[in-house]
């Protein structure tokens, strides 16, 4: 999915400061959080495959309100999800003040950005799960 993309995009950009003239002490938090990062984009693969493989018999299950539960523990995982991007993002937000270099700021800003677009797409995908699991929303759709 687009989101999983822009992640992984965001991660690999936050990995790319490795070759920069960033301080370890900034490294290794930024590497840290590329790698949380990264856990959020796994985490939405898991999801996005799961999706795929909801075919006909998962709708008649939703219509008859056993796929609810199902719905709910991929919400939860989503919320979950949302919360390691906002703690990598509170985090890489308090470093753009404090690497020295232009460059590093830069990116950390991009990425922070970026980072907080995916955050309003899984809340977009957790309300369409959410309306789902009520049982009525696009059932047959």
């Amino acid at each position: 999915s687009v989101a999983r993309q822009k992640v992984e995009e965001a991660a690999s950009k936050l990995a790319s400061l490795r070759d920069s003239d960033v301080p370890d002490e900034y490294l290794y938090i930024i590497e840290d959080k590329a790698s949380e990062v990264l856990d959020v984009s796994d985490e939405l693969e898991d999801i996005e495959k799961k999706e795929e493989e909801k075919g006909f018999g998962y709708k008649i299950r939703l219509f008859l309100g056993l796929a609810k539960k199902a719905e709910e523990v991929e919400i939860k995982q989503l919320s979950e999800s949302k919360d390691k991007l906002k703690n990598s993002i509170e985090t890489l937000t308090k470093l753009i003040d404090e690497v020295p270099s232009d460059v590093a700021k830069a990116i950390l800003k991009e990425q922070v950005e970026n980072l907080k677009n995916q955050q309003v797409d899984i809340e977009v995908l957790i309300e369409t799960k959410e309306k789902k699991a009520k049982g009525w929303f696009g059932v047959f759709g």
